[in-house]
């Protein structure tokens, strides 16, 4: 799952997010919320949602480490043919960089991502 400050982005639609509070004393907890209208609706306090998150996937029955194993495989495949075509150092970087990613996704999300969570990941790799 990936956490979104509230400061770098908020939701782009309604549907309903897991979202963090923060109180006063720093206390957090997670809450279900949707964003609409320049306010967060949920059940509990929404005074300050310091992050969101999409919701996860329900269960559908099946090996999420098996999907993940298959989509880290083919993305691996195009990387390290396109690192044979270009031949470049800037090529391993971004491998390790995309195996780094993959681990990442495997151990903290094993569901698949949605375009806000990609979007995320993409500007946090801009960042490092």
């Amino acid at each position: 799952m990936i956490w979104i400050p509230t400061a770098n982005r908020l939701p782009s639609d309604e549907s309903i997010k897991l979202v963090t509070c923060e109180t006063k004393k720093g206390f957090r907890s997670v809450n279900r919320a949707y964003y609409s209208d320049g306010f967060w609706h949920g059940s509990g306090s929404m005074s300050n949602v310091i992050a969101w998150a999409n919701m996860p996937k329900p269960y559908d029955g099946t090996d999420e480490d098996d999907k993940l194993a298959g989509v880290a495989k083919n993305l691996l495949g195009i990387f390290r043919n396109a690192m044979r075509q270009e031949n470049s150092e800037w090529w391993d970087g971004y491998l390790n960089a995309l195996v780094d990613a993959l681990n990442y996704i495997k151990n903290a999300y094993p569901g698949t991502l949605t375009a806000d969570e990609v979007e995320e990941l993409i500007r946090r790799s801009k960042n490092v």
